[in-house]
């Protein structure tokens, strides 16, 4: 933290954004004040050419990390967290609806807690073999399925790497290296939503960590409980996306009582607002 600036609190949300998913990382930020009423810090990762001046003087703290697309979002686990007790890591196509000042004190030891989905492990390797050609996809890398099975039970369900909870000084220092290599590892297999991402390298890098979150408190949109406080709308359904008809899929938010699609307008609009310019600049990590 630079000389003069505000002293940090004990907990921080962190989002992963780029210059196209800026304004809606920013409106994460309002709506974690104004629904959540979160009370800690706000941390942006972003790309290096982002200029994140404005950020940093409006108080969110700003760390660069290079890699590209999902794989940024190994940053979240980078020794820089440690400044803070527990941390909160959301995707922009969240809505927080509820009070989350809460969560850090659903973490105790040295868990990452996350939602508990339908599909296994096997699944993010597996399900989209339809695009391949799956026989020899599969004799090719049998060695592979046969090691990752040795080692981890995938018949286990995913933890859904949207919403995670944990204690940074419970992470490994060398957690960001691990997941790297988890991916170079994976890298013949992870397709995950055909392409590969992140999910499927957290859930193997950090296995033994992560755990379910009770009672729902995190959930996709279609699957929420009376205890969700985050709703997860994935991208296809996200809300910045314009739903014009009540009748389509994740048009509202039940528990705020508004379409998903008006509630981001109006974060968006409040971002200057919620987080006015002070006088000192947040830290940043190059």
């Amino acid at each position: 933290m630079l000389a003069g600036a505000e002293a940090m609190k004990d907990s921080v949300i962190i989002v992963v954004a780029d210059e196209k998913y800026l304004p809606y990382a920013k409106a994460t930020l309002v709506n974690c004040v104004r629904q959540g009423n979160w009370q800690g810090d706000f941390c942006l990762v972003l790309p290096p050419e982002v200029d994140a001046t404005d950020l940093r003087n409006r108080g969110v703290y700003v760390m660069y990390d290079s890699r590209q697309t999902f794989y940024r979002k190994f940053a979240i686990f980078d020794p820089f967290f440690r400044q803070w007790k527990t941390a909160l890591y959301l995707d922009a196509d969240t809505l927080v609806q509820d009070d989350i000042n809460d969560l850090p004190s659903e973490v105790t030891n040295n868990e990452i807690f996350g939602e508990a989905i339908i599909f296994d492990l096997q699944h993010a390797f597996t399900h989209w073999d339809w695009f391949l050609d799956k026989p020899r996809h599969f004799q090719k890398n049998r060695r592979m399925f046969g090691n990752l099975w040795e080692k981890y039970d995938l018949s286990r369900p995913q933890i859904n790497t949207a919403v995670l909870l944990w204690r940074p000084e419970a992470v490994s220092t060398d957690a960001v290296q691990q997941l790297d290599s988890m991916r170079q590892y994976l890298a013949p297999i992870n397709y995950h939503v055909m392409h590969g991402t992140d999910q499927p390298v957290i859930n193997l890098a950090l296995y033994d960590q992560l755990r379910p979150i009770r009672d729902g408190l995190f959930r996709y949109w279609n699957l929420t409980t009376p205890q969700t406080k985050i709703v997860h709308y994935c991208s296809g359904y996200a809300p910045w996306i314009d739903k014009p008809h009540p009748l389509q899929d994740a048009y509202a938010n039940e528990r705020l009582g508004r379409p998903c699609h008006e509630v981001y307008l109006e974060n968006v609009s409040l971002f200057g607002e919620t987080f006015p310019q002070k006088d000192t600049l947040c830290s940043l990590l190059p």
